[in-house]
């Protein structure tokens, strides 16, 4: 027997289906997640650690953070792009 479709009406959507905001970034990145960022190496960071080049917060010996906003600052002071006229 055919469904005639009465008695059908649209769910609500369900608040798994509404579209949600991107999580936000990180203030504090792990050596990997600033190397992707970078688009260099994680031993390009380690370098850039051990001359003291790149800001870094040591919690222990074995975990480093890098503050995100000022990580983003040094790139940006180290390679500034000039357009061209």
């Amino acid at each position: 027997m055919p469904d005639s479709g009465v008695g059908l009406q649209p769910q609500p959507a369900r608040e798994s289906d509404t579209p949600r905001n991107p999580p936000a970034e990180p203030e504090l990145l792990t050596k990997l997640q600033l190397a992707r960022r970078w688009n260099v190496s994680t031993r390009t960071i380690d370098n850039l650690m051990r001359q003291r080049r790149v800001p870094f917060l040591k919690l222990s010996p074995k975990l480093v953070r890098f503050p995100r906003r000022e990580a983003d600052e040094y790139l940006a002071r180290q390679f500034k792009i000039n357009p061209r006229n």
